[in-house]
């Protein structure tokens, strides 16, 4: 089985067992938790500035999931079995979990709106 950074790296005291199940209902919660927060606001959305005299919306900060979420990852992961989390969580594993095909992409995205 594949060894993740904190069990490369010795991190584990230790071994720590989740089966897939587990790791899913982990992560739909962790996702939750930060979803209830609005924490994927600016990813999902950008970020507008209001000009006070006119009222106008301008966006100062595209978002990093453009055009959407379920665009974003239909082409960067290439499934369109990822988004919406709740409706696909059941079809995932360890590969999608774990990809970094996303990572350039976001990056990207990133240093572009700075």
């Amino acid at each position: 089985m594949k060894q993740y950074y904190a069990e490369r790296n010795g991190l584990f005291n230790n071994r720590l067992s989740l089966s897939l199940v587990e790791l899913l209902d982990c992560f739909i919660q962790t996702y939750r938790y930060f979803y209830d927060k609005n924490c994927f606001e600016i990813a999902f959305n950008g970020i507008y500035e209001t000009n006070e005299w006119t009222n106008e919306k301008t966006q100062i900060v595209s978002p990093s999931m453009a055009p959407s979420p379920q665009v974003f990852f239909n082409v960067q992961m290439q499934s369109q079995q990822v988004w919406p989390i709740y409706e696909y969580i059941e079809y995932y594993d360890e590969a999608t979990l774990f990809t970094d095909r996303l990572s350039s992409q976001v990056q990207h995205n990133q240093r572009k709106n700075f």
